[in-house]
């Protein structure tokens, strides 16, 4: 796997070209039906509250859940299915691989007021099971602490992440990284993308602090950790102090 050289000597630049489909528009004409966003919610053993602030729709055309990607300014850039049983997840043709979270809460201008942690997982189902953990399934900028974000994979997300990091200037990051190989690597290499990553602020703090917190055996990724009730907030946030800063 050569990806590592690759990220390593390009620049991270962001292409805001519009692309062939308006996703958003694709992805409003799916049913966001409260009952049948519910009903997944048991399936995934997580907040329901998560998954509608995550605007989680079903595609009625291809019978599978319709989760919306994002750039670092809220818009969706692509969409990522999921069959009903789970077992196959593929992204609609022509989406980018954008970032998971609440478009409606902590993209807004003034949510950098009260930010104070971004909690980087894989996946949206564990970005729905760690707004379900720490709390914050619908922030609102002058309450919360923790900002869960998910990347599309353990090999993309740095560009619209140091993106959103100059907008919303949290004072923490933390990885979350799948107990495998190709997760741990992953975190690794995001870490040093996102490390010194700069701010046009001159009151915030320039060398951004980044560490990278790997889920404990015997959990593979968040979401199974939290689904086996051994992991409460608090646990969470003294597992992750204890981690070094990078």
């Amino acid at each position: 796997w050569k990806g590592k050289s690759f990220f390593q000597h390009q620049p991270l630049t962001i292409n805001r070209q519009s692309p062939t489909l308006d996703f958003g528009r694709v992805h409003s004409g799916y049913d966001g039906d409260a009952v049948l966003v519910e009903g997944l919610a048991t399936t995934l053993g997580v907040d329901d509250e998560a998954l509608k602030a995550l605007d989680v729709r079903y595609n009625p055309f291809e019978e599978c859940w319709s989760f919306p990607m994002h750039d670092d300014e809220g818009k969706i850039v692509g969409l990522r299915f999921r069959e009903l049983g789970g077992s196959r997840k593929w992204s609609a043709k022509g989406s980018k691989d954008g970032l998971f979270y609440a478009a409606n809460g902590f993209a807004r201008e003034d949510a950098s007021k009260s930010g104070r942690e971004l909690v980087i997982v894989e996946g949206p189902s564990d970005t729905a099971a760690a707004m379900s953990l720490l709390g914050h399934s619908t922030p609102t900028p002058s309450t919360y602490t923790y900002l869960p974000v998910g990347r599309s994979s353990c090999q993309t997300g740095a560009v619209f992440l140091r993106a959103l990091i100059r907008r919303v200037r949290p004072q923490v990051v933390t990885i979350v990284a799948d107990n495998d190989v190709p997760g741990i690597k992953g975190a690794e290499l995001l870490a040093g993308q996102l490390v010194g990553c700069q701010s046009p602020c001159t009151d915030y703090e320039p060398r951004l602090p980044v560490m990278v917190l790997v889920v404990p055996h015997p959990y593979k990724d968040l979401r199974a950790w939290y689904l086996s009730g051994a992991l409460t907030q608090k646990l969470f946030a003294d597992v992750a102090s204890a981690q070094r800063w990078r």
